[in-house]
C-alpha cells in the first residue's frame, strides 16, 4: 500500500503542493474522484518530450493551485513496477523455452527465438514502459493499434461461440489457507490452488482440493489468502489479499454458538461425531461450511468462484 501511495502522481502532486496528511485525511469522496480524474487524464497525456505536467489541484477544493512536476520524478516512482513487469515478461519467456530477452544468440543455443512483443492495454502508452521493452527487445515490440479496447477486444472473442477461439481461465496467484506446523509452534501456508491452474469451463465439476488432519483444539481458525508470489520458503509475497478469515467449532458443545470469536481457543481431543446440517441453530448466512459425513467433518468454503474442502478426520 505505502508503494501504490508513492507511485500515484495524486500524491505526489499534493506533496509538491505541500498539503498535508490533515488536509488530505477529510478529502471526500468527490474530492477523491476530481482529483485521480485531473492526474489520470495528465498521465495519459504523456508524450516522449513531455518534460513537466501541470496538475490544477483547484478542480479538487477551489482555493487550491495548480502544480508543476517534472516528468522524471514520477517516472522514478514508476521505475520498480516496470522492472517487476520486464521480470515477469522474462520469465513468461524462459518458461515455453525462449532464453533471456529472446535474443537470437540464445536461438543458436537450441533455444526458440522471440520475433515479436506485442503490447497492448492502457499501461503500454505510458512513455516509460515503451522505452523500456526497447532497451531489452529492440525493435520486437510491435504496440497494439487499440491498445486501449484491450478489455473489450477480448470480451468480445470469449462471446463469440462461433469464431472457433476456445479461452480459458486460469488463477493469476496462489490461493491458500494459513496452518499450524511443528505442533502448534510456527505457521505455514498451504496453496490450495496453485498460480497458473486451469478452471473449469461451463458445464464442468468444480474445482475440489482435500486436506486430510485430526484437529487439534476446539476451535479451527481457517484464514485464507491470494497471494501473486510465493517466496522460496513458500511464504506468501508480493500482491496480497486477504478472502476470509473463519472460524469452525470442532468441539460439539460450542457448535451453537454464534459467535466464536469471543471463546478461548484450547487444546482439544475430537471424538467422532455426526453433524447434521438439519440441526445448525444459527442463520443460514452464518453456516460458512457444509458439513456431510458421519465419518469425518468435511468443510467446503462458500463463497465466490472457488471450493475449498477440508477433512479433519
Amino acid at each position: 500500500m505505502v508503494l501504490l501511495r508513492r507511485l500515484d502522481p495524486a500524491e505526489l502532486a499534493l506533496d509538491s503542493a505541500e498539503i498535508g496528511a490533515g488536509e488530505r485525511d477529510i478529502l471526500s469522496q468527490a474530492e477523491m474522484f476530481h482529483l485521480h480524474e485531473e492526474c489520470r487524464a495528465k498521465k495519459e497525456s504523456l508524450r516522449f518530450n513531455t518534460r513537466h505536467i501541470s496538475v490544477d489541484l483547484g478542480v479538487v477544493r477551489e482555493g487550491w493551485p495548480e502544480v508543476s512536476l517534472p516528468v522524471a520524478n514520477f517516472y522514478e516512482r514508476c521505475q520498480l513496477l516496470v522492472q517487476e513487469t520486464l521480470h515477469a515478461t522474462e520469465y513468461l519467456l524462459e518458461a515455453h523455452g525462449i532464453g533471456p530477452s529472446g535474443s537470437s544468440a540464445s536461438a543458436q543455443a537450441g533455444e526458440q527465438h522471440l520475433e515479436a512483443l506485442y503490447v497492448t492495454g492502457g499501461g503500454s502508452e505510458l512513455p516509460i514502459v515503451a522505452r523500456t521493452l526497447r532497451e531489452v527487445f529492440g525493435r520486437r515490440v510491435k504496440r497494439s493499434a487499440y491498445t486501449r479496447s484491450a478489455t473489450a477486444i477480448g470480451l468480445a472473442i470469449q462471446a463469440d461461440a462461433q469464431a472457433g477461439y476456445v479461452l480459458r481461465d486460469k488463477f493469476t496467484r496462489h490461493f491458500g489457507v494459513w496452518r499450524e506446523a511443528d505442533a502448534g509452534q510456527t505457521v505455514v501456508f498451504d496453496p490450495l490452488f496453485s498460480k497458473g491452474t486451469q478452471l473449469p469451463a461451463p458445464g464442468e465439476p468444480p474445482l475440489v482440493q482435500s486436506r486430510q488432519y485430526t484437529p487439534v483444539h476446539n476451535i479451527g481458525h481457517f484464514r485464507y489468502l491470494e497471494c501473486s508470489h510465493l517466496t522460496d520458503e513458500g511464504c506468501p509475497a508480493g500482491e496480497i489479499t486477504v478472502w476470509d478469515d473463519i472460524r469452525f467449532a470442532f468441539d460439539p458443545a460450542l457448535r451453537n454458538n454464534s459467535d466464536l470469536t469471543r471463546h478461548r481457543i484450547t487444546p482439544y481431543s475430537p471424538k467422532q461425531t455426526i453433524y447434521n446440517l438439519d440441526e445448525w441453530p444459527g442463520p443460514a448466512s452464518f453456516l460458512p461450511w457444509i458439513i456431510r459425513d458421519p465419518n469425518c467433518h468435511i468443510l467446503r468454503l462458500r463463497g465466490r468462484s472457488v471450493r475449498c474442502r477440508e477433512h479433519p478426520r
